[in-house]
């Protein structure tokens, strides 16, 4: 082999030099997807992708896991021999979750904008996919310390005030309500994405906490959200 060039262990090629520094940009970060073919992506769907190794890529579909085989040299990229687990989803999310497999098929280039965005094109120059980096991060909240998290959004609900969602993965958020966290799952609603758990009452500044049960949900479209704790319903929008 030539100089210059560095094999993997499934003999792909990824050039030395300029070509493992951009791809430094990459690795050991989880991207997150905002979008797919310029068609946006379901709220808080969390579809990931993340370059393990110089040869393979993986991540979450926001529905399933999947994993391939990664080639890049330059700014080209391709991905093959792609699988995912098998878990059934909502109608909407396993739609999405194909315009995303497809998507990924399809790459042929990449660039980082901004030095923040992460855009992917297909061989006609088409914008594909836009991700954004993330933490990596564990499902477990132990304190209630700024632990970092995937994502986070904030919410001014009616009532009750400033709270903040963050979401750990595809099916678990953590909600803060005035400094105090409870984690939430997801739950299958007809529109929208919700949550569900628990929360000790007495933890809660709220009017009339004798009516606030330990039981926490969050509904969520667009900017708008549900908050309900225990026999109290709060409607919020989102702080942008």
């Amino acid at each position: 082999m030539g100089t210059g060039c560095a094999q993997n262990r499934n003999n792909h090629l990824v050039n030395e030099g300029d070509d493992l520094a951009l791809y430094s940009e990459l690795q050991d970060r989880r991207w997150q997807v905002e979008d797919i073919d310029n068609l946006g992506v379901i709220d808080y769907s969390m579809i990931t992708m993340s370059f393990d190794d110089v040869n393979r890529i993986s991540g979450s579909t926001g529905c399933n896991q999947y994993s391939g085989e990664l080639f890049i040299s330059g700014n080209a990229i391709s991905v093959s021999k792609l699988v995912t687990t098998r878990r059934a989803c909502a109608p909407a999310i396993t739609n999405q979750e194909q315009r995303f497999i497809q998507a990924i098929e399809r790459a042929a280039t990449y660039q980082i904008e901004s030095e923040i965005w992460l855009l992917i094109y297909d061989q006609e120059g088409n914008q594909i996919l836009k991700l954004i980096p993330s933490s990596r991060q564990t499902d477990n909240v132990t304190s209630q310390s700024d632990s970092k998290f995937e994502t986070q959004h904030s919410f001014n609900c009616v009532g009750l005030g400033k709270i903040d969602i963050r979401i750990l993965n595809t099916d678990t958020i953590i909600v803060d309500v005035n400094n105090k966290l409870a984690k939430l799952h997801s739950e299958r609603k007809a529109s929208g994405a919700f949550y569900v758990g628990t929360i000790a009452p007495e933890s809660l500044s709220v009017s009339n906490t004798r009516d606030v049960e330990a039981n926490i949900s969050f509904w969520n479209k667009g900017k708008k959200a549900i908050l309900v704790l225990g026999s109290k319903e709060f409607s919020c929008n989102e702080i942008v």
